[in-house]
């Protein structure tokens, strides 16, 4: 705002990185009117912030919001009170919906494994294709392990109806814990690597990784039973 309201002077502070430029003494009408124009631009931003960081099919997270927020979240935790874990979610089978019933019932499904992955006390996101992931504060792997469970039952307990036949979706969940100074990244690299191993292992079913392991699963879950790894 200033009183030499001069094309010279607009300029100035628009190439200065003034957003906009009004006269001294506004008129209301005028202060009203760049108000609400202000209020137009800002929506329009939070709109495109939304836009970009929202996955448009599930209305999760996609990857870019998800590594936004699960970044925000581990800063939250102060060591060594505080933990967090992360579960991926990858779909068994899923390229066979897809064949069999086609990308229309595909994209269907993945809404509702959409639905049975949101948790409100996680960050939770689609990552890609038919993969999610979820990111839980203050949750040890044991914790995280048993949420992880309740996911894999509840995405079990929701037929699918394909148009010609209902059938039961399942996903291979991989289960890691954080440690102090770890990256988004590195506890999913924990995750993803407790993930291959449940898929190599039948699929359907969950398994967890020590905070310091990327390959040996700590703990294997399934639906039928808990074990130890040697």
């Amino acid at each position: 705002m200033s009183s030499q309201y001069d094309q010279r002077s607009l300029i100035e502070a628009l190439d200065s990185g003034a957003d906009d430029f009004i006269g001294k003494p506004p008129s209301a009408e005028e202060l009203g009117a760049r108000l609400r124009a202000g209020e137009r631009i800002l929506s329009m931003q939070r709109e495109l912030i939304r836009l970009a960081t929202i996955d448009p099919l599930t209305g999760l997270c996609n990857r870019r919001g998800f590594f936004e927020h699960a970044t925000e979240a581990c800063a939250r935790v102060v060591p060594p009170d505080g933990s967090v874990s992360a579960i991926i979610l990858d779909v068994d089978n899923f390229k066979r919906i897809n064949d069999s019933y086609g990308h229309k019932k595909g994209d269907e499904a993945l809404r509702l494994c959409a639905r049975a992955a949101r948790l409100d006390q996680a960050v939770t996101g689609r990552l890609g294709g038919d993969e999610f992931a979820l990111l839980l504060e203050r949750k040890t792997l044991p914790q995280a392990i048993e949420v992880a469970e309740e996911l894999r039952l509840r995405l079990a307990a929701r037929p699918f109806d394909t148009g010609e036949e209902r059938i039961t979706l399942t996903w291979s969940v991989g289960v890691g814990e954080g440690r102090p100074g770890d990256t988004v990244d590195q506890i999913l690299a924990r995750a993803d690597a407790a993930l291959y191993d449940a898929k190599l292992g039948g699929r359907n079913r969950v398994v967890g990784a020590h905070a310091g392991m990327l390959t040996r699963p700590a703990i294997v879950t399934t639906g039928l039973a808990r074990a130890s790894a040697l």
